[in-house]
């Protein structure tokens, strides 16, 4: 919400590039509504209640979800640096991982996964060449992502 770190930077980034709206509305967990933000300096805002808010009256919604995230960076057999980025939905809440720092992964092994829906980002070395094309479907364990670079 606008009184967490991620809140405050979008106030503060709003401010600095003067966002043209008639009102912003600084919005939060109940818990937080009432409370004062800054906006730019030398505004305050009031926060209000996520839960209570009437959407109906905003033009705009810029917002940020509260996702589990876990980023992996796995080195290849070649020295190679590959970061895996896994992110579980608000449905998730939860990501699985079997391994942890300084362990060994066979190829093909499984690593992890967000245990419903969510996603996984692979991040691959210039010079690795895709295996796959995009919309394809691919199956843990079984579908090669990519070659890296030789």
């Amino acid at each position: 919400g606008a009184t967490g770190a991620v809140g405050r930077e979008m106030l503060q980034t709003l401010a600095e590039r003067r966002f043209p709206a008639d009102k912003i509305c600084a919005l939060a967990s109940t818990k937080s509504a009432g409370r004062e933000v800054s906006y730019g300096e030398d505004q305050t805002l009031i926060v209000e209640s996520l839960e209570k808010f009437d959407f109906s009256t905003a033009d705009i919604a810029l917002a940020r979800r509260d996702n589990e995230r876990r980023e992996i960076t796995i080195e290849g057999e070649d020295g190679q640096m590959y970061l895996l980025v896994q992110i579980g939905n608000v449905t998730a809440r939860q990501l699985v991982c079997r391994h942890g720092p300084g362990k060994f992964l066979a190829a093909g092994a499984p690593l992890g996964m967000p245990r419903i829906g969510g996603l996984t980002d692979l991040f691959l070395p210039a010079g690795s060449k895709p295996a796959v094309r995009p919309g394809q479907t691919v199956v843990a364990g079984e579908t090669v992502l990519a070659t890296g670079p030789r």
